[in-house]
């Protein structure tokens, strides 16, 4: 359990600070590895589009490329919900903390 107390400028401070830095750095490299993924997918849409003929290996490039390109921006949303979610718990703490501060009336 975490230990409140208000400082002398009457900010609320917590005993155990929970900032999450790991997870937001997992979620960048999360998201960056979907921005790496994303422009090899982009790459393989390139060449699958100039090696297109009538045959069915051609046709089965282009969907391999798309797939990797919807792969690529599934990493990236991926990593920017994580971040959306510690955000969102960071602000809820924060929330919660003003919320069980004694008023003094």
């Amino acid at each position: 359990m975490e230990t409140k107390t208000i400082n002398e400028n009457g900010k609320i401070t917590s005993g155990s600070k929970k900032d999450y830095k790991t997870t937001i750095l997992v979620s960048k490299i999360i998201a960056f590895f979907g921005w790496a993924v994303f422009g090899f997918g982009i790459l393989a849409l390139l060449i699958a589009f100039s090696q297109l003929t009538e045959n069915v290996i051609s046709a089965l490039g282009l969907v391999w490329a798309l797939l990797i390109l919807i792969g690529g921006l599934f990493l990236v949303s991926i990593g920017h919900i994580i971040r959306a979610i510690i955000k969102n718990t960071q602000n809820t703490s924060k929330i919660l903390l003003i919320l069980e501060k004694p008023h003094i009336e």
